[in-house]
């Protein structure tokens, strides 16, 4: 095979870009002479230096792209029911889960200005003109670089000819339900799909349905009066002197059946998936561009070597680990509660004794600066009155940052239970690792993960009255039940899933074979 040509668009926060990382890893590793070209927002590119230090003699570009990154984007109107941050605060309901709606399909997939837009589309068609890349692998998120990889498949030369021949490729940490349940008869986006950001259990219960249903209608309603995205879209066209182009986001382009483009590779595969989803009758050619690679997840060192001090405390006592995101913000009433929960945990510890007495908790906290005054957890705070003893017995750690990676420290084998927010990146680690877990999900798919756990067998949802945040009451029963009730049973399912994960090299390991494959495959057509 020829040297690959490889670039790579993606916005620069982690849960999606972590994908990309994971995927150039595996690349670098098979095709050492891979040349790799990765465009995203400057604040990405220390991550990258970081990833790739210790791959020698590795190709790797990286292209600073223009305008501000998408959380500024969606974070930065002056109207709060335009701000993802506020958005997310809102308990799903009857009002507000349509707000959510609303936000998520007409707010967060064109997030920039037309200007903004515009420039970095138009950065990306240079990097297509200039590279020549044998594929163009985008991140669904990234509009403006997908519309851009859309529009140059489509453009033909005087000769009928495509000036610049690339596969288009989409990879996303996303699950195989979310771009193919529509697939599925139509009665089932009522009685079995729950709308995004609805926060229902699934089954659903028969008594919420008409709920579920009044909540598509709202949707339905948004997409057909909303006039935000259309004027945003007619801007775009404008700026770029492109009357016919067609603005493309991850929700239109799974509408239109994915023309334009080659492949799909999904960070998931059909056995970690919803075990409900029905594809018996999804057309074919659809589904054949669908390729669920399983969890596509960084490599990282072992802990003992990333941080072997941490590594060695870990041994002293079974470890319950709580990380929340890099996005969820924590203010200092819901830090207290999650203590609250934390500390009848321990007191459950205590009382049934044996191994259980050592327990200890890693614990990531990302405070929240906007709501409420500034505060801390040591001596004299709420949260130490409630876990003092534990933390001056350094059994429990309350940090606001951890060098080592997520997956390096679930894979000590130490870890009994993961509490997360149920981001993707967060839910997989778990998974792979084959840790039982607790999920708080706070915003949109994040609902998603939360019923996965709980359907896969793997965990339970740890809020479902109190989302999107928690409650003492409700949180500590569910922590005891996964930690010590069936803490056997979640982590027995959670062992045979993580092995079906690590099949052909884990997920990485699938997309990069995958991407490889088409470069070979376009070499000898």
């Amino acid at each position: 095979m020829a040297t690959p040509k490889i670039l790579m668009a993606m916005v620069s926060e982690l849960g999606h870009a972590n994908v990309f990382i994971a995927t150039a890893q595996a690349l670098l590793e098979q095709a050492p002479n891979t040349e790799l070209h990765i465009a995203s927002f400057a604040r990405l590119k220390p991550s990258i230096d970081e990833a790739f230090a210790d791959i020698k003699g590795a190709n790797i570009t990286f292209h600073a792209l223009p305008g501000p990154v998408i959380t500024e984007c969606i974070n930065r109107d002056p109207n709060p029911n335009n701000r993802m941050l506020s958005t997310a605060l809102l308990k799903p309901g009857f009002r507000n889960t349509p707000a959510a709606s609303r936000f998520f399909l007409t707010r967060l997939f064109l997030a920039w200005t037309p200007e903004e837009y515009v420039a970095i589309f138009n950065e990306t068609n240079a990097l297509l003109d200039s590279l020549s890349p044998n594929v163009f692998i985008v991140d669904g998120l990234l509009s403006p670089a997908l519309t851009a990889g859309k529009h140059r498949r489509t453009q033909m030369d005087t000769k009928g000819e495509v000036p610049t021949p690339f596969k288009l490729v989409l990879l996303s940490p996303n699950s195989i339900k979310d771009l193919a349940s529509h697939l599925e008869p139509p009665q089932n986006l009522i009685a079995k799909w729950p709308i995004t950001g609805a926060a229902m259990l699934m089954p659903i219960p028969w008594y919420l349905i008409p709920l579920n249903f009044y909540f598509l209608l709202r949707l339905i309603f948004t997409l057909v009066t909303d006039k935000h995205m259309p004027s945003k879209m007619a801007a775009i066209r404008t700026l770029t002197g492109l009357p016919e182009l067609d603005v493309s986001t991850f929700a239109s382009i799974v509408q239109d059946g994915l023309k334009g483009i080659d492949h799909v590779l999904l960070s998931s595969r059909l056995e970690v998936d919803f075990p409900s989803l029905d594809l018996a009758n999804a057309p074919r050619a659809y589904m054949d561009k669908l390729i669920g690679c399983g969890p596509i997840l960084r490599a990282a060192p072992p802990l003992t070597e990333s941080d072997p001090l941490l590594a060695k405390w870990m041994k002293d006592g079974p470890v319950v680990t709580i990380n929340l995101g890099t996005v969820c913000q924590v203010s200092e009433d819901e830090a207290v509660e999650m203590a609250r929960a934390l500390r009848m945990m321990l007191d459950e510890a205590a009382r049934r004794g044996g191994n259980s007495t050592g327990m200890r908790i890693l614990w990531k906290l990302k405070k929240d600066p906007a709501r409420g005054p500034e505060y801390h957890t040591g001596p004299g705070s709420a949260t130490f009155d409630i876990l003092g003893k534990e933390i001056e017995a350094d059994r429990v750690r309350i940090v606001d940052w951890i060098v080592a990676e997520p997956n390096s420290i679930l894979n000590t084998g130490d870890v009994i239970c993961s509490v997360t927010h149920g981001g993707a990146s967060s839910f997989y680690d778990g998974l792979t690792a084959g840790v039982p877990q607790v999920v708080l999900p706070v915003w949109a798919d994040t609902f998603d993960f939360a019923n996965r756990a709980e359907l896969l067998g793997i965990g339970r949802w740890g809020n479902v009255n109190n989302c999107p945040r928690w409650n003492a009451s409700e949180l500590a029963p569910i922590l005891i039940d996964v930690v010590f009730d069936r803490n056997a049973v979640f982590a027995a399912k959670s062992r045979v899933l993580a092995e079906v994960c690590r099949q052909e090299g884990g997920g990485r390991n699938v997309a990069a074979k995958k991407i490889l494959g088409m470069i070979d495959e376009s070499s000898k057509a």
